[in-house]
């Protein structure tokens, strides 16, 4: 058994690249010395390694592995799987999957890490599709409808959004075992034994929805070991009425992008604002450090990463487009 925490890094995942990913692992070696990073990328990554290392002499957590090959973006799943096994991102799985790292990182292609992370990890039995499942920031209600992460808090804090884009398509019994997946992350990460879990419909109503989403909602109340209670509505996704809020991946992956994109343009209106002249600058300085602690609640830039849950390992998609910041996190 590891006595230091190993994190594999696919170094050539995402829009940007090793261009990202490099930076990012080096901020993050600095700040977590314990910890060490594993990258896997293709060859000429690892001179740009080399040269960052001799930049922070003082980093000795950071080993880089070359690569026979590298994910695209474009990619699709099945040719991934079949010629892409040797690729970063496969290599970096593999990593996980021998026991050399404890899990690993991607900003690579969402639908080939899904596939590779199954054939090499596999997934737990009686499961059928893994699902990518994130934290999100949520405000306490004050209709006193809250989840257990909020009564915990006393205001700012978290749920848990599952699936967001690994699964377009899911069936009835997919979303059953996605809220029992999410479940269990909550429980262990909350400390909770019964947190509470909702399904995202157009309505809270028991007849509103598709059939599927009313037998996923059947299936669920039959599932003793869940704390089910019922829809929620996409306007209530932050508002912490839920630990544990389960969706197909179509729908959660539109919702994330919508929620993070009106968040980076309220923070970006608001910067607007404050900077047009010199007494709404003077009432942003005094405001600052009111503004800073918002801003850290609900930045999606902070909360960049979801775990690609129900596989024998621990993996960690990072947003494609995320930078050397939004990487580090």
């Amino acid at each position: 058994f590891m006595n230091t925490l190993c994190i594999a890094v696919d170094a050539m995942g995402g829009d940007s690249g090793w261009q990202s990913v490099l930076p990012a692992a080096v901020m993050a070696a600095k700040c977590y010395p314990a910890i060490e990073f594993h990258l896997y990328g293709e060859s000429f990554v690892g001179d740009e390694v080399n040269a960052l290392m001799r930049s922070h002499k003082s980093l000795s957590n950071i080993t880089f592995t070359p690569s026979a090959a590298s994910v695209e973006m474009d990619e699709s799943p099945k040719s991934a799987l079949r010629y892409k096994r040797d690729s970063s991102m496969g290599m970096a799985l593999q990593s996980v999957a021998s026991g050399k790292s404890h899990g690993c990182i991607s900003a690579g292609n969402t639908g080939a890490l899904v596939a590779l992370g199954m054939h090499f990890l596999k997934c737990y039995q009686g499961l059928s599709r893994p699902a990518l499942c994130k934290v999100i920031p949520a405000i306490k209600s004050s209709s006193g409808d809250q989840s257990l992460g909020a009564k915990r808090a006393g205001g700012s804090t978290h749920s848990y959004l599952l699936d967001l884009g690994a699964n377009v398509d899911c069936s009835a019994q997919q979303l059953q075992q996605f809220a029992c997946l999410g479940a269990m992350l909550c429980s262990v990460l909350e400390k909770s034994n019964a947190p509470s879990v909702r399904l995202l419909n157009i309505g809270k109503e028991a007849f509103k929805g598709s059939s599927l989403i009313q037998e996923a909602a059947e299936r669920c109340e039959k599932t003793t070991s869940l704390n089910y209670q019922g829809f929620i509505e996409a306007d209530e996704i932050f508002q912490g009425v839920a630990d544990v809020i389960v969706c197909d991946g179509f729908s959660g992956n539109i919702a994330l992008k919508a929620s993070e994109g009106a968040a980076r343009t309220v923070m970006g209106n608001l910067r607007h604002v404050f900077s047009r002249h010199l007494f709404s600058r003077l009432l942003a300085l005094l405001s600052q450090p009111l503004l800073r602690c918002w801003q850290d609640n609900i930045n999606p830039d902070k909360y960049n990463g979801a775990y690609l849950l129900g596989l024998k390992g621990t993996v960690v998609k990072s947003h494609g487009g995320a930078d050397k910041q939004q990487f580090f996190y």
